[in-house]
C-alpha cells in the first residue's frame, strides 16, 4: 500500500474559464485559419487544499470545434476520516 505521504495531491478547486477570441497571427498560423477569424481559448486550474495550482491546461481551438463539459461530482472521504 502506498504511504499517504506519497499520495498525489487531490484538487479540492477546479476552475475552468472559456472565452470567445480573434485569431492571432501565431493562432492563425498554428491552427490553419485567418488572422482574426474566431476561436474558443481555454483555461484550467486545479487547487490543492491549500490553495496551490497542481494542475495547470491551455487550450485553443478553431471557433467551429463544439465545446461539450461533462461534470462528474463525486463525494469522497479523506484518508484517515471516519
Amino acid at each position: 500500500m502506498t504511504p499517504v505521504s506519497r499520495l498525489p495531491p487531490r484538487a479540492t478547486r477546479i476552475v475552468y474559464d472559456v472565452a470567445a477570441d480573434k485569431a492571432s497571427a501565431q493562432d492563425a498560423e498554428i491552427l490553419g485559419v485567418q488572422v482574426g477569424a474566431p476561436v474558443q481559448r481555454k483555461r484550467s486550474l486545479c487547487y490543492d487544499a491549500a490553495g496551490q495550482v497542481i494542475e495547470y491546461g491551455e487550450s485553443l481551438l478553431p471557433a467551429e470545434h463544439e465545446t461539450v463539459f461533462v461534470y462528474a461530482i463525486r463525494n469522497t472521504r479523506d484518508v484517515g476520516e471516519e
